[in-house]
């Protein structure tokens, strides 16, 4: 079953938020751990706290400082700032224990990587710029490592008049 977060402006984040929430008050963590979920911009950042099984309290907490970061700054408030908190924001969620480890016993004391476990669940929507404004849009769910899997979310994310600094190619 495949789950899609879209996303349409950054204050969709509260239409995102809302979905978010359905989902974990309706279906179990058991159920949750088996979707697929794929998200553009903003909702890619939703769409990997759900599949990643980032508790919802701390991704609400997140999304709404987001938010309130927009309102206060403007869109165009100091470049490069967002994407240090949308970048900070991941490599905690990354690191923090999920709503799914409890279950994961055995895999969480293997080898396995959180980023093996997002591998076919994690649907991601990225567009790239070609010359004379072409445009191709790819979606990606196989990650090399936690670097591989933030690019892609930041690059799913990118503003280019918002963000100051380039992205990296992906090899």
């Amino acid at each position: 079953m495949l789950h899609i977060v879209r996303h349409l402006t950054l204050f969709t984040r509260y239409y995102h938020l809302g979905v978010a929430s359905y989902l974990h008050e309706t279906f179990s963590k058991e159920e949750l751990r088996t979707w697929k979920f794929a998200g553009a911009s903003s909702g890619s950042l939703i769409a990997f706290g759900l599949a990643h099984g980032v508790d919802f309290k701390l991704l609400k907490e997140f999304a709404l400082g987001m938010i309130t970061y927009a309102h206060i700054d403007g869109v165009f408030g100091p470049a490069n700032r967002m994407t240090k908190i949308v970048e900070s924001g991941v490599r905690k969620f990354l690191a923090a224990k999920t709503i799914y480890d409890d279950d994961d016993k055995d895999v969480v004391a293997s080898n396995v990587t959180m980023v093996d476990r997002l591998q076919g669940r994690l649907h991601i929507s990225v567009t790239l710029m070609r010359e004379y404004f072409s445009f191709d849009n790819r979606i990606i769910s196989d990650f090399n490592d936690d670097e591989d899997l933030i690019n892609i979310l930041m690059s799913s994310c990118y503003i280019p008049v918002y963000v100051a600094s380039e992205l990296r190619e992906r090899k």
